[in-house]
């Protein structure tokens, strides 16, 4: 592309504006926004780990990040796993120039940790349905192919929601997730070292070549942190008076009337991670029951899915009994009525039998 001599003249020009998809929402900080105990939750998130990848909303022109976006395009290795993805950027000279975008800057602008990978844990398929049957999901969870978000107790439900809907670039299927992002609730829940860094750069790179590329910017939080970084280590300054970026909070749905069954604490491994003297945390720790309590699963029923076909079938003049085959057969044999003789007729008939 042409270099051009003002970034506002090329960005209205060459770039379209783009439409944020409804994704990679933003955990809002105003604790009053959220009700008890979901407050707590959400105060625990904010330190967590992944607590600046769920919040932060930099200061940046949208048109950059559109530009960001609209130009880019990843590079595969052989396996077909992105080893970098390509955008155009602008220099201080006001001239478009093509930026390389790899694993480690994508972690460094989201400030996600790196481990040793013999650290790293990735749970199974059984000690995530052990996770979720822990947290309250009713009826007993069996298998992790069979998980629904709205099976989960409202506190456990919106841990879920956040992290789809925060860190993903997903739009749709909202009530379900790999196994391999399921791990990020695992690895916040129990305190353990999963990679978030992997997962979440899979997941960014997997939605830069939609087939909406051209009207809609997917991961729209994310490129605006990626972008934003870059922008801070050239010095370029940007335009005042261009409009910034915008960003969508996520929003709580309506929480059940009646209790769950059973739902589980936070655990103390994710409420050590925020101070004493926070009043949200503070308040709900006076709530906690000391022992922890445990699920009774012996007492529960599990899901059990029916094989199509295979169901019970119903008897003596049910729907698909006997009695209505019966029915069936009967009406299906079609009798002739007797023909009735007109009354003149069996008169004559009469007459010429008595003489």
């Amino acid at each position: 592309m042409a270099a051009e001599g003002s970034s506002q003249t090329t960005e209205a020009i060459s770039v379209p504006v783009l439409k944020s998809q409804s994704a990679n929402l933003v955990l809002r900080n105003n604790l009053q926004l959220y009700p008890k105990p979901i407050d707590a939750l959400v105060e625990c998130l904010k330190r967590s780990i992944l607590g600046y990848a769920l919040t932060c909303t930099p200061s940046i022109p949208a048109t950059l990040v559109h530009r960001a976006h609209y130009t880019s395009n990843a590079l595969f290795d052989t396996n077909n796993h992105v080893k970098a993805v390509f955008f155009e950027t602008i220099d201080v000279k006001g001239k478009t120039k093509k930026v390389q975008l790899t694993k480690e800057k994508f972690v460094e602008a989201l400030h996600l940790p790196i481990y040793d990978p013999k650290e790293i844990v990735t749970p199974s398929a059984e000690q995530l349905v052990d996770m979720f049957n822990e947290m309250g999901y009713f009826p007993l969870l069996e298998k992790i192919s069979l998980f629904k978000k709205n099976q989960l107790p409202d506190l456990w439900r919106y841990f879920f929601s956040i992290f789809l809907r925060c860190l993903s670039g997903r739009t749709s299927g909202l009530d379900s997730a790999s196994v391999a992002f399921q791990s990020l609730l695992f690895g916040i829940y129990y305190d353990v070292k999963v990679d978030y860094a992997s997962i979440l750069w899979a997941d960014f790179c997997s939605h830069i070549n939609h087939s909406l590329k051209g009207t809609e910017i997917s991961n729209a939080r994310f490129w605006a942190i990626v972008v934003h970084a870059h922008y801070q280590k050239t010095g370029y300054v940007a335009d005042p008076s261009l409009p910034e970026m915008r960003y969508t909070p996520i929003t709580v749905s309506p929480l059940d009337d009646e209790p769950a069954v059973y739902c589980a604490q936070i655990p103390i491994a994710m409420l050590s991670k925020v101070p004493m003297e926070c009043i949200e945390v503070s308040s709900y720790r006076n709530t906690l029951v000391i022992p922890y309590p445990t699920r009774d699963l012996s007492k529960e029923t599990s899901v059990k899915e029916i094989p199509k076909g295979k169901g019970k079938r119903k008897m003596a003049g049910g729907p698909s009994g006997p009695i209505k085959e019966e029915k069936k057969r009967k009406t299906s044999v079609k009798t002739t009525p007797k023909r009735k003789q007109p009354v003149a007729d069996a008169e004559q008939n009469l007459r010429g039998s008595t003489q």
